[in-house]
């Protein structure tokens, strides 16, 4: 969701870090889980919406926890 991240950029501070935390795509359990209610991302898709928020020195990592798989990104507000 592009306006929330601009709105996120807006607020962090010049050379602040901007960090997300989103339903994995390939987690099975988040697909059954979420059924078309939310939108689920792989790396690559979340890296492009980072983008088009207008954040610099993109990263992200799949990250996993005990309900399943996630993937977290972040980016320089600059």
């Amino acid at each position: 969701p592009i306006p929330f991240l601009k709105e996120m950029k807006r607020v962090t501070k010049e050379n602040g870090l901007v960090y997300v935390l989103v339903p994995y795509i390939f987690d099975l359990t988040a697909i059954f889980q979420l059924y078309g209610k939310e939108k689920i991302y792989n790396s690559k898709m979340l890296k492009e919406e980072l983008r088009k928020a207008g954040l610099k020195g993109i990263k992200t990592k799949v990250l996993y926890n005990c309900f399943g798989f996630l993937i977290s990104g972040w980016g320089k507000n600059s």
